[in-house]
């Protein structure tokens, strides 16, 4: 389900996890609880929902939980180098214990830059992939 975009500096400083991302649940009857989800960053100027069939498939055939951040203008800044997503996800998903970290194109680059800010920060145990 959709979400709030972000602040204007794409930052998310909610606590709510219903805000800036859209959810993807596995179908809980069908797998066990994943300890690792996705976190899916979407290309510059691209309407997050383009990546629903992906995060859908992620979810419904591999029982993977994932989360498309949503950004304001559609736009993942590579300027952004914490945008608060982890955190985010994981009040969506508490159970996930690791993250995979994705994105197409410019969002691919911003993915990347919260993997590093976790890594300069010595905060790897939520890092998958």
């Amino acid at each position: 389900h959709a979400g709030e975009k972000a602040d204007a500096d794409g930052l998310c400083n909610s606590l709510d996890p219903n805000t800036c991302q859209i959810l993807f649940h596995p179908d809980e009857q069908r797998f066990e609880t994943s300890k690792i989800g996705v976190i899916f960053y979407g290309g510059a100027f691209v309407d997050p929902r383009a990546y629903s069939p992906l995060a859908v498939d992620l979810a419904k055939d591999y029982g993977l939980p994932v989360t498309i951040p949503i950004f304001n203008r559609d736009l993942a800044s590579y300027q952004i180098c914490e945008s608060g997503r982890v955190r985010l996800a994981s009040l969506a998903f508490p159970h996930v214990e690791k993250w995979i970290f994705a994105g197409h194109s410019m969002g691919g680059t911003a993915a990347v830059k919260d993997v590093a800010s976790l890594l300069e920060r010595n905060e790897t145990e939520k890092i998958g992939g």
